[in-house]
């Protein structure tokens, strides 16, 4: 009973700041090139957003699903984000793998670029990519990647754009943790024992760490969610957020599916990473 109050005070905290994100605008408006206030507006758009919520018919939008291409691009939106995920963390796991079997000596300077990602902007990367792709065409007439979205589903060059930079994120968090494991004593057994630091890395390692880089994907698919919606609108992709274009123009049951819709990976992210922190809370590491 106790949760289902929290969960329901939850739900009406979330409705009605949804309720008053949609009015506020209606707060200030323009006269005669000057900003006003006007509360009576506002007032005015509590009572109609509250209105179409309560007299809301979710007919109207399943009707405009089923007759629009509007869940063909959703699921192609779905389709870039799990395979940027999937790209990060295999990016991340790998150049971790860099790091371990590197010289010690270059660690260190691995370990400044990585955190130098850091401080590179998003806009920066999608447009060297893009120069790259643009470039290598121009002389030597090679397409290396399809850039644009504008007649077919383009997909590996906006992976390419969503994943680079959190992979940096990804081994960055990797390898602080991997620094933790080095010296605990399974670790030290293993190397008592004549394994490569590789084979200690995806054998033991990561199967240690890996509760921990689950809980980790509860911030990093913001990031990715992000990336992809700036990539989609550079790349001219037929993604779902196209119709962030016009999406405010609707009514508040539109405007709120919508929203639901976008964070229905960032909810099932976040209700994985509680399933793991749950089983794994309190449990021992994974020894030899």
């Amino acid at each position: 009973m106790k949760l289902f109050v929290h969960y329901l005070f939850r739900g009406l905290c979330i409705l009605g700041g949804a309720v008053l994100f949609l009015s506020i605008p209606r707060l200030f408006y323009v006269e005669e090139k000057r900003l006003m206030y006007g509360p009576e507006f506002f007032l005015g758009s509590l009572q109609e957003v509250t209105a179409q919520i309560l007299l809301f018919n979710p007919s109207s939008l399943i009707h405009q699903w089923m007759t629009t291409s509007i869940g063909e691009r959703y699921f192609y939106t779905l389709q870039l984000l799990g395979l940027s995920l999937l790209s990060m963390v295999t990016g991340g796991i790998i150049l971790t793998g860099a790091f371990i079997i590197i010289p010690r000596k270059f660690q260190s300077k691995m370990k400044d670029m990585i955190n130098f990602s850091e401080a590179v902007p998003d806009l920066l990367i999608i447009f060297i990519l893009q120069f790259v792709v643009i470039y290598m065409y121009k002389e030597t007439g090679i397409k290396l990647f399809r850039l644009y979205g504008l007649s077919e589903k383009s997909y590996l060059m906006p992976v390419l754009a969503v994943s680079l930079l959190p992979s940096f994120f990804m081994a960055q968090f990797l390898i602080k943790e991997i620094e933790l494991e080095w010296e605990k004593d399974y670790v030290i057994f293993a190397k008592s024992k004549g394994l490569h630091n590789l084979t200690i890395y995806f054998k033991h390692i990561l199967r240690n760490i890996l509760p921990m880089a689950i809980i980790q994907l509860r911030t990093l698919i913001w990031i990715l969610l992000s990336q992809l919606v700036l990539v989609e609108y550079l790349f001219a992709l037929q993604g779902f957020t196209k119709d962030m274009d016009n999406i405010f123009t609707k009514d508040a049951p539109s405007v709120i599916a919508f929203c639901l819709l976008l964070a229905v990976p960032i909810l099932f992210v976040d209700l994985l990473a509680r399933i793991t922190d749950h089983v794994y809370r309190g449990k021992e590491e994974v020894h030899l």
